[in-house]
């Protein structure tokens, strides 16, 4: 091997870059050359060539040897007895003066401590240990060193090291929030339709209605993205999803009465409103046509006291701007002038009709979310989704540009379901500038979905120790793997759980390395079992008892699609699988359909596939009646529905993100097949965290 070679490889792993990663077929893949050097790239290493390593490996290890302290250090349950540091080799041996303070706040007294050298010296410097022994209360705090240039200091996470659990077995049911039909809808589900339905939920016994992320998207020119998944920003809501009906101040808005009472409005809601399918963009403008004169009138007087605190808000207004520059100039931030598009904006957010409207609609979301979650009531609640990515047009990128790494996507490697990899196009959190940032971006996105969410989902949460990184023009085949600091974002998720007694959920499904299902378990993650994965020739599994068990996911086909095997030939259209694997495929759902009913008494055997509602309620029963934390039904799923919300690795030209449900939500709760489904799951259930009280009384454990 060339010294080149050994540089660059050295240079990968000083950044945490894998040099190799062993598929879901236990075959091991190495990472390309090109590939390496242009995701060292993406995080800041001078290195365009092979040649380069050498120089940008020497720079590294300097850099990293001369950093006092370690940007970010986790206090578990608030023991930090000791803190890496790096001291000068010429006075290794004195004492290191150091304080703790709560985050943002200067040392008003100083301790000493004398460094342990542990390891040999580099450019001048030596890693050393301060043995500390302190204990700090739950949060973020400053922990400041003395050194020849002055105090400096680094994060400590005091965290909880398990996130709260649910009490007793729970079960909820999922559905997207613009599938929910009612009467008098707009074209999509609003909050109130999710009110409703997390209020049918717990009316039946359940703990938890599920949806997909609500977060912010680009909706209208010139971004129109409908995946949830994709979201403008993940610190601000969904405007389509308000009830403008409800909004205040409309009774005495007469431009906005005037639009209401307008025939040919009126016929627009009414197509909206029949459509089978969402159509995003046109539900934002006919909501935003009412809203925006609402929004120009309720400013000109003395602002409520919600859309006060917001309009006060620096993030909420550098929000507001930024979508109001957006829609001005009708691009993407990467077009904009250099000025603008490095983050400075001029004037203010309350002189500008369209930043006010942005104030305006997020003052109702938020509102209308909060009635919507119900925080306040009995255990349990919303379970909301917190998407891998965002829109690299999107605000977070924009405004927290060192969080960040661009030209490269979040993605997936090849793997059963989808042989080509696949490529998310979200620029994946920067595993250095996150940390010299603090986390303080992703601390503020975990505390603004824990301010609604009972149930946290982590969409892809082995990105909490890794994640594949995907280089802009690169197939998803020649991605490569990048690690990230899984303490320290255990410790976010902790802190923020804890705080709000949340639960959290790991979507843990694909290319899992064995480490990640221990450290979720141990840090109080609920890991995903789904019975579409688990199902096979030896029937249906029992889920482990840390999991959010359920039958499928929003990327995954429909219980009616995948027994009756409809989802495959799709997927070979799409060339998502080829001919050998569509054939493995559905063999293998032949014999999965002939195994199940030995694991499921009473259900008959269906070897063509001809009756899913059998297999559906016999399966929910099964999950229902096991260990797992929550068991979750899919609304779709209950109804019989053949087509699934999202194919994944397809565009809006496959209808994804866009299905709505054939019956208003009040018709679904009057059907007697979908009550007696959930009052069954309900029943087994409550036997469950019955029996399970009754043991643990009998061994006396707290």
């Amino acid at each position: 091997m060339s010294d080149e070679r050994r540089a660059l490889r050295e240079l990968a792993r000083r950044y945490g870059v894998q040099e190799s990663y062993a598929n879901v077929f236990g075959q091991r893949v190495h990472a390309g050359v090109d590939s390496t050097i242009a995701v060292l790239r993406a995080m800041g290493a001078p290195v365009a060539a092979h040649p380069d390593a050498t120089g940008a490996l020497r720079a590294r290890k300097e850099e990293l040897a001369r950093r006092p302290l370690e940007p970010v250090t986790v206090a578990w349950d608030g023991r930090l007895p000791s803190v890496e540091v790096h001291v000068p080799t010429s006075n290794a041996g004195e004492e290191v003066r150091f304080a703790l303070t709560p985050e943002g706040e200067e040392p008003d007294r100083w301790g000493s401590t004398s460094p342990t050298v542990e390891g040999p010296p580099e450019s001048g410097f030596a890693p050393a240990r301060l043995r500390l022994g302190q204990r700090l209360p739950t949060g973020r705090h400053h922990l400041w060193v003395e050194t020849n240039q002055g105090p400096v200091h680094a994060l400590v996470l005091s965290a909880p090291r398990t996130c709260p659990q649910p009490d007793g077995r729970w079960w909820g049911v999922f559905a997207p929030l613009y599938a929910l039909r009612a009467e008098d809808d707009w074209g999509v589900g609003s909050f109130s339709e999710l009110a409703k339905f997390r209020g049918w939920i717990g009316g039946l016994g359940g703990s938890v209605a599920a949806t997909l992320p609500l977060f912010a998207q680009f909706l209208d020119e010139p971004m129109v993205e409908p995946s949830p998944y994709s979201p403008a920003s993940r610190l601000f809501w969904n405007e389509t999803y308000i009830d403008v009906t409800r909004a205040p101040g409309l009774d005495g808005c007469t431009e906005a009465r005037e639009a209401l009472d307008d025939p040919s409005f009126e016929e627009q809601l009414a197509r909206l409103r029949k459509n089978d399918l969402t159509d995003h963009p046109a539900v934002a403008a006919a909501k935003r046509r009412v809203l925006d004169p609402l929004a120009q009138q309720t400013f000109t007087g003395a602002l409520p006291a919600g859309l006060s605190d917001l309009a006060s808000n620096p993030r909420a207004t550098d929000y507001a701007r930024f979508r109001a520059e957006v829609e001005r100039r009708g691009a993407w931030w990467g077009a904009w002038p250099r000025t603008e598009r490095e983050g400075s904006l001029s004037g203010s957010a309350l002189d500008d009709d369209r930043a006010r409207y942005h104030l305006f609609v997020q003052w109702l979301a938020t509102e209308q979310l909060s009635e919507a979650a119900g925080r306040a009531s009995a255990a349990g609640g919303l379970m909301l989704d917190l998407p891998i990515g965002v829109n690299g047009a999107g605000y977070d990128v924009w405004r927290e540009r060192d969080s960040f790494a661009p030209d490269v996507a979040a993605g997936a490697p090849p793997d059963a379901f989808w042989s080509q990899g696949q490529d998310w196009g979200a620029p994946p959190p920067h595993p250095h500038g996150t940390r010299l940032a603090g986390y303080r971006y992703h601390d503020e996105v975990f505390r603004t979905l824990f301010r609604y969410a009972a149930v946290a989902r982590i969409d892809h949460a082995i990105g909490l120790h890794r994640l594949y990184w995907v280089p802009r023009g690169a197939s998803a085949k020649d991605g490569v793997y990048v690690r990230y600091r899984a303490q320290e974002w255990y410790a976010l998720l902790s802190i923020a759980a804890n705080e709000a007694g949340a639960v959290v959920a790991g979507e843990d499904l694909g290319t899992v390395p064995g480490y990640v299902r221990p450290a979720m378990k141990a840090h109080g993650l609920l890991r995903t079992y789904v019975a579409q994965r688990e199902a096979g020739n030896a029937g249906l599994p029992e889920p482990p008892a840390e999991s959010v068990a359920a039958l499928n996911t929003h990327d995954m086909p429909t219980w009616a699609g995948f027994w009756r095997g409809t989802d495959v030939p799709l997927r070979e259209e799409l060339g998502l699988i080829d001919r050998d694997q569509a054939e493995r495929i559905l063999e293998a759902r032949r014999g999965g359909r002939g195994a199940l009913p030995a694991s499921l008494p009473g259900l008959l055997a269906d070897p063509d596939g001809q009756d899913p509602r059998a297999s559906l309620e016999a399966s929910l029963e099964r999950l229902a009646a096991s260990r797992a934390a929550i068991v979750m039904a899919s609304l779709g799923d209950l109804l019989l529905e053949a087509d699934p919300q999202n194919v994944p690795g397809t565009g809006p030209e496959r209808l994804n993100w866009r299905r709505r449900y054939p019956w208003t939500l009040e018709e679904i709760q009057r059907r007697p097949d979908i009550a007696s489904t959930l009052e069954r799951i309900d029943r087994s259930r409550r036997a469950g965290t019955a029996e399970e009280t009754a043991v643990t009384q009998e061994s006396g454990t707290p």
